[in-house]
């Protein structure tokens, strides 16, 4: 992405000697040059700000388009087998204790049933 900065920059080269060449001021060379010729680069464009708002677009797009839609489909999911879950612990819970008060009951009948 650092790349797309110096495509999207719009500079040019100052030369106070030399007023109809115009040179480009975007890459390290070019700045260069433009140095040793005594000049100086005037950004009239920063690509930055517009890799930036690109990024931003792209990112949201990105959210809402996929992102979101597929944690929602997650969670619906996880709250599906959650639930699942939750039923047979609690039917498991509830099937253990009538067990125990049945064979409690029983055990509790023939100790009273001898006296």
């Amino acid at each position: 992405m650092l790349g797309a900065v110096d495509y999207f920059t719009d500079a040019t080269c100052s030369v106070p000697d030399v007023n109809d060449t115009v040179l480009n001021c975007i890459g390290e060379q070019e700045k260069a040059l433009c140095k040793d010729n005594g000049g100086i680069c005037i950004i009239e464009q920063d690509g930055y700000y517009v890799v930036s708002i690109i990024c931003v677009i792209l990112g949201a797009l990105t959210l809402f388009g996929f992102v979101k839609p597929h944690v929602k489909n997650l969670q619906s999911k996880f709250v599906y087998i959650c639930s699942n879950i939750i039923l047979f612990l609690l039917y498991s819970f509830m099937f253990a204790c009538r067990f125990s008060i049945r064979i409690g009951s029983e055990e509790m009948g023939s100790i009273w049933s001898s006296f």
